[in-house]
């Protein structure tokens, strides 16, 4: 009985720690989405893109400077470079969001490859919605990091333009793989 009941303990907490897990990261991916829709007309913004490949992306952007991937993570605290490392609160982090949002790009690379015929340029973006990083924005392995409050210029700044005709593709599949909201 008492084995039973450590069990049922166990299984609450691990369900308990899932479910806060779950509603944290709904609530910095909300944070972003707000952000994102303060973008100008001329940005198309996806949320909950499924490639078919591996995962959903957090969110696209494909506007006049690229096409973006946005990787939302919720880690309070602290957020600093040293070398290619991320550190919250000065540790390192258990688990780097760089490799992941490069994937997503990756990912969404091949799923336009496959759909529309087109191979485009994406930019990697990791934002710290609930933390705070310095210096905002910063970089690591080619990936902008930043956070709500600069990510909207981080993607409006100038750059070299983007082929206009890869981009209205890339948002023309983009609008077919759509299964979540966009503006």
């Amino acid at each position: 009985l008492v084995i039973c009941a450590a069990g049922i303990v166990a299984t609450v907490r691990w369900g308990r720690d899932r479910l806060n897990n779950y509603l944290v990261g709904a609530h910095g991916g909300a944070t972003v989405g707000r952000t994102l829709a303060l973008l100008p007309q001329a940005f198309r913004v996806y949320h909950g893109v499924p490639t078919g490949l591996a995962s959903d992306l957090d969110h696209a952007v494909c506007g006049p400077s690229g096409l973006w991937v946005i990787e939302t993570t919720s880690r309070r605290g602290l957020v600093s470079v040293r070398g290619q490392e991320i550190l919250v609160d000065g540790e390192p982090m258990p688990f780097s969001p760089v490799g992941k949002v490069r994937r997503a790009a990756e990912e969404l690379r091949e799923a336009l490859r496959q759909r529309a015929g087109v191979a485009p340029d994406i930019q990697s973006v990791v934002c710290f919605a609930d933390g705070r990083l310095s210096p905002d924005p910063a970089a690591v392995e080619g990936v902008a990091l930043t956070t709500p409050e600069t990510l909207c210029a981080l993607l409006t700044a100038p750059g070299s333009p983007p082929n206009e005709g890869v981009l209205t593709r890339s948002a023309a599949a983009l609008d077919l793989m759509l299964s979540g909201e966009r503006r």
